[in-house]
């Protein structure tokens, strides 16, 4: 967590996602189980926090239905490979092949985890509508 927040290789990575760069992850492609790499609420709440920041300051031309599922489906996982490729040293594919055979929660927990990130990001200022 703390390579993502203080890495500015793992902010402009998720500027370039936001200004169009290809993305695995976007569009969102819909699972009933993905991996969850955030140990506990504070780490989460960090996290969330810097990503929540990112998509705040930076305009996209993305489009998506639900910011929610977007954040979780797509610049959690980007944020977490970009990660865990510079932690480990890998490639990209490396990382994100890491990232998917992670830690495998069951559908109703990954419910909760978004329902957390959703009060989370209300409280937070409302943004332009995109």
């Amino acid at each position: 967590m703390d390579l993502i927040i203080t890495s500015k290789s793992a902010e402009q990575h998720l500027v370039d996602i936001l200004g169009g760069k290809r993305s695995n992850w976007f569009p969102l492609k819909l699972r009933s189980q993905v991996p969850v790499y955030i140990e506990n609420e504070q780490s989460q709440s960090i996290i969330c926090d810097y990503i929540r920041g990112i998509l705040n300051k930076i305009k996209t031309q993305l489009t998506f239905n639900d910011e929610v599922e977007f954040f979780c489906g797509c610049l959690l996982p980007e944020a977490i490979s970009h990660g865990i490729s510079e932690l480990q040293g890998l490639s990209w594919q490396e990382a994100e092949d890491v990232f998917l055979q992670g830690h495998i929660y069951h559908a109703s927990e990954v419910e909760e985890f978004n329902r957390r990130i959703a009060r989370e990001m209300e409280k937070s200022p409302q943004q332009e509508s995109r």
